[in-house]
């Protein structure tokens, strides 16, 4: 399908022609039919300019052609699985997809995601907000991205990026959330993994009795929890440098100051 913006053109009706005549090989003239006029339906968010018969989207969606009406849909649906029989989504408007989301499966979407099953190890990106059902197993590969919330079952070895909520039911497992809203677990545990949001984390339990290493920030800017990450890691690479030098350059030093200690001594004689 083809994504459309507000203002695009869609399509230009051309007003039927009238043909010529023609004669068969008795020479016998051959009368042409009156062309038949044919009407375009205006469906939902369609603007028409009268004057050039030419038709405009009126918001964000794909083109929609049946029995003669054109229209813009701002809901791409996908009625069971998104599997290899659909492929990857790319969409301007809002994804709703009726059951699963297979292994190594992307969803774009500007306007939102909701899925009525569950998500394997995929890739999900929205402009707003992402919604699943029956929860997220990433396997370690799978990741979420939205600029609003995200609401889900379950996460198990998923990494989350959103700027709004991340609303779980039943348990946080060894998965990365990073949040500029609140972490809420309303009736199970985060275990594993880490979790950063700048509004806050509730959660009936938190670690496990096995002593599964489970890291839990509330409070800060995950950006900044990044940016700390890196300048870290570089302050570690530079100590580790000068250990270096100064593991090269001490033995020289250390001879160079005996052999001025000889030197003195010799002059001194």
């Amino acid at each position: 399908f083809d994504n459309v913006q507000p203002n695009d053109h869609l399509a230009t009706f051309h007003l039927p022609v009238e043909g010529q005549g023609g004669t068969d090989v008795f020479g016998k003239i051959i009368p042409v039919r009156k062309p038949c006029e044919l009407k375009v339906l205006c469906g939902e968010n369609v603007n028409v300019d009268a004057a050039s018969n030419r038709y405009f989207a009126a918001t964000y969606g794909y083109i929609s052609w049946d029995r003669g009406k054109i229209a813009v849909l701002g809901v791409y649906a996908v009625g069971g699985d998104l599997d290899l029989s659909k492929g990857n989504v790319r969409f301007i408007g809002r994804v709703e997809i009726g059951r699963d989301v297979r292994d190594d499966f992307e969803v774009r979407a500007e306007r939102g995601i909701a899925i009525g099953g569950t998500a394997e190890s995929c890739v999900l990106i929205s402009g707003k907000e992402v919604v699943i059902q029956g929860g997220m197993t990433g396997k370690g590969k799978g990741r979420i991205e939205a600029k609003e919330g995200v609401t889900a079952r379950f996460l198990d070895g998923v990494e989350v990026v959103c700027g709004g909520d991340v609303l779980v039911q039943k348990e946080i497992v060894n998965s990365r959330v990073h949040t500029l809203g609140r972490v809420i677990v309303r009736d199970g545990t985060i275990v594993g993994g880490e979790v950063v949001a700048l509004k806050g984390i509730l959660t009936c339990e938190a670690g496990s009795a096995l002593g599964v290493k489970t890291r839990l920030i509330a409070g800060l800017d995950f950006h900044v929890h990044e940016k700390l990450l890196v300048v870290n890691k570089e302050l570690l690479r530079v100590r580790q440098r000068q250990q270096d030098l100064l593991n090269r350059v001490g033995p020289l030093l250390q001879k160079a100051l005996r052999m001025s200690v000889v030197d003195n001594r010799l002059r001194g004689e």
